[in-house]
């Protein structure tokens, strides 16, 4: 099996955040919104839709308390630049 670093981590493109659909499943398994799994799948602007970065943040953070840290979810989602990416604020 070839591990893409798309399979989890969240990405840039044409000035959108996106979320592999692989993070999108965990998010609506751990209870986000459809609707907002649906618009963050079509690309989410910073400032326009900062309310729902702030809530995919806030589920993601349940998420990682629930995947084991050896898993490759984890580990893509655990890094200074998805943390940067989903918050707007550099990892500590």
């Amino acid at each position: 099996m070839v591990i893409n670093s798309q399979d989890y981590a969240p990405y840039f493109r044409d000035g959108l955040l996106f979320l592999p659909e692989k993070t999108l499943t965990l998010l609506l398994e751990a209870g986000l919104d459809a609707e907002v799994a649906h618009v963050a799948q079509r690309g989410l602007a910073l400032d326009d839709d900062r309310a729902l970065i702030g809530e995919i943040s806030a589920t993601l953070e349940r998420v990682m308390g629930q995947i084991a840290e050896g898993s490759q979810a984890y580990q893509q989602l655990n890094t200074h630049e998805a943390y940067f990416l989903l918050t707007g604020r550099p990892a500590n």
